[in-house]
């Protein structure tokens, strides 16, 4: 092995595992065929001098294809504080009804997306089902809070008139607002009162408004959960492997996680544990430029030395604005008190996915960062989150081929491709060029994430979030892969 390979540290029983990634030219050449056929969103990799990189890359002029994909974001939050013009304004959120994910699963219903197969055809349905769902629930949110949070059926004068009835009726109204709102938009009047959608619209906006979850009481006075909201990182790798651009490394994201636990086992105490970490995506920008290398390599012309700059590779960058919650193991029930925001902030990494992490600006005037040890507390901060972003929750979904991914898409609209880890090529042996004792090669392997929508996680209830939303690295000899953390309240 050379010692200019690229090497990954890996926390392996008690010590740390070197890997080098190696990239795999059957996968990519996989790749260039299916997005050939448009059969998964692709985008360009550049080389300038494709001889050097091998002979796939010379074979398409340099131009190598990778699998193109994005955290589920929205460029315009929704102004919880706006003054509406009429109570229709007040009560319903007309933007819920204008995103592509909505318009794309009314299509699927309607029969007019056609699809290969008979199982195509049923995946597209259900995925478009709970797509109407989620849409529903974020039209129908200031509804749904003003009836979960009435004080013994006091409404608010604009809610009266839509809750002070039966739910029969409630549903009824509903339908037709929400038809008639159909109507209005340019882009979906063609769905307005369409005989394919009518039950269906009554079906699920029953179950939005009868199935919302109920304030639950959790408690476990060794769980300590850190919260980091509106942090920003500035020029993180868009590229998590050489398979995937755009969706950020999850394997940075345990990064991140580890190095703040030895953080804080030095500065606190070493009996705590970072046991899972979730992540919330608020905003996301692709940069499309190509950075500028720095002089860094010396030539000697004409018997005087020169420091010229490197070849430009194209390894694209982008700046996140995200929230980070980390679950902490403290046995110790004694150590609560050390556990505040003036040790929490010196121990928090400075840096995420190879990008600069900073808190928000001084001029925001926001209290960033928050320890609780009460989850409820937390959850109650979350649901208060802006509407424009996603959670990125761990997938049960588990795809063994490209086929099987392209499925997979198709049934769920929420889904992505993720860098979820690493396969091992070999049993870990030693070699005396390696970072630690043990070095094996690995294998970048493609995974899938599910971006759930913040209004989902709201009316999913506490417990489901902190079932579902968090993930944690497994390692083991063959495999070393993001997965989500076990862990349950009682």
């Amino acid at each position: 092995m050379s010692s200019f390979s690229l090497q990954l540290q890996m926390p392996y029983l008690q010590s740390y595992l070197a890997v080098t990634p190696v990239v795999s030219h059957v996968m990519l050449a996989k790749i260039q065929q299916l997005t050939t056929e448009r059969k998964l969103n692709s985008g360009l990799v550049e080389h300038s001098r494709p001889a050097n990189v091998g002979d796939l890359a010379s074979s398409v002029g340099g131009n190598l294809r990778v699998l193109r994909y994005f955290p589920k974001t929205y460029s315009k939050a929704i102004n919880r504080s706006k003054v509406a013009n009429n109570d229709i304004e007040k009560a319903f959120k007309v933007r819920a009804l204008l995103s592509s994910q909505f318009q794309q699963a009314l299509l699927v219903l309607v029969d007019i997306k056609q699809f290969n197969t008979l199982r195509q055809k049923r995946l597209a349905r259900v995925a478009a089902i709970r797509q109407v769902r989620v849409s529903l629930q974020l039209w129908l949110d200031n509804i749904l809070e003003a009836k979960n949070n009435a004080q013994e059926q006091s409404y608010p004068d604009w809610a009266k008139h839509y809750l002070d009835q039966s739910i029969t009726n409630c549903i009824s109204q509903f339908s037709n607002i929400l038809n008639e709102s159909l109507g209005n938009l340019s882009k979906l009047k063609r769905f307005a009162y369409h005989p394919n959608l009518m039950g269906l619209f009554k079906t699920q906006l029953n179950y939005v408004f009868t199935q919302c979850a109920t304030e639950e009481t959790l408690n476990d006075e060794q769980i300590v959960y850190v919260h980091c909201q509106d942090m920003r990182v500035f020029d993180a790798e868009a590229m998590a492997n050489p398979y995937i651009q755009g969706m950020p490394s999850l394997t940075a994201l345990n990064g991140l996680a580890h190095n703040f636990e030895r953080k804080l086992k030095n500065f606190i105490d070493p009996s705590i544990k970072c046991i899972g970490s979730a992540i919330y995506i608020e905003n996301y920008q692709l940069h499309t430029d190509k950075p500028l290398p720095e002089p860094s390599k010396l030539k000697q012309v004409a018997g005087r030395s020169h420091v010229i700059r490197s070849g430009i590779i194209d390894k694209p960058k982008c700046d996140i604005t995200l929230d980070l919650v980390f679950r902490l193991f403290v046995p110790n029930t004694e150590l609560l008190d050390k556990l505040n925001s003036q040790f929490i902030k010196p121990a928090l990494p400075s840096s995420f996915a190879g990008g600069t992490m900073h808190p928000p600006s001084l001029y925001q005037n926001i209290d960033w960062c928050h320890v609780h040890t009460k989850p409820s507390e937390l959850f109650k901060n979350i649901k208060a989150k802006a509407l424009n972003g996603s959670w990125l929750y761990p997938s049960k979904k588990v795809v063994k081929s490209l086929e099987q991914l392209i499925d997979a898409l198709n049934g769920n609209f929420n889904l992505r491709p993720a860098a979820i880890g690493f396969a091992a090529l070999e049993e870990p042996v030693k070699r005396d060029t390696a970072l630690h004792e043990y070095h094996c090669y690995a294998e970048p392997v493609i995974g899938l994430l599910e971006c759930v929508s913040n209004t989902s996680v709201k009316y999913a209830g506490a417990k489901q979030f902190f079932h579902d939303a968090f993930w944690v690295m497994d390692v083991q000899k063959e495999s070393m892969l993001m997965k989500k953390s076990k862990f349950e309240y009682e």
